[in-house]
């Protein structure tokens, strides 16, 4: 809280100064001040809109105020420039179409993320989302057992990394 005061003073003292508005926007995402975090990452787009961390900002904020169309769209437009992109977009991607009832192509992809990186937690919570019965219990006991370990996954946008174990308990 007192971090993202003292951004909101810097980017009062600096206007336009992308580094102030990333981590400003970070910080609000952290407090889960969603709406504040998707107008604060626009304007930082504006600025510079070849940055993708500031994309990157973007889509989580989009995820937390759960505009779904938004997210799937801008997912789209990130993976179409970097066809691998980095896995958080990919899982924001299916997550989106998740909640847009299109989960065969969630599926399609959270399967093919799983081949790529069979560490990353929240590849297995959306997998175990979309299945039923106990194919869908050992996706969410692999899901638990990776956020147990989760340390080598943390980082500062990935916001909600591990935050559904106390959701879903086995």
């Amino acid at each position: 809280q007192e971090a993202s005061e003292k951004l909101i003073d810097a980017d009062n003292l600096e206007k336009g100064n992308t580094d102030v508005l990333n981590y400003l926007t970070l910080g609000l995402l952290w407090l889960k001040k969603a709406k504040q975090a998707d107008e604060v990452s626009l304007r930082a787009i504006q600025i510079n809109p070849l940055n993708m961390e500031l994309v990157k900002n973007r889509l989580v904020a989009l995820e937390q105020i759960e505009n779904w169309k938004e997210l799937l769209d801008l997912t789209q437009e990130v993976l179409k420039n970097n066809s691998e992109g980095m896995i958080l977009t990919q899982i924001l991607k299916a997550e989106a179409l998740i909640k847009l009832s299109r989960k065969e192509e969630a599926r399609t992809l959270l399967e093919a993320l799983v081949t790529k990186d069979k560490n990353y937690p929240e590849t297995y919570y959306w997998l175990s989302e979309i299945s039923e019965g106990k194919v869908a219990d050992s996706y969410l006991l692999k899901y638990n057992e990776l956020c147990k370990n989760k340390k080598n996954y943390k980082t500062l946008r990935d916001v909600n990394l591990c935050s559904r174990s106390k959701e879903k308990p086995l």
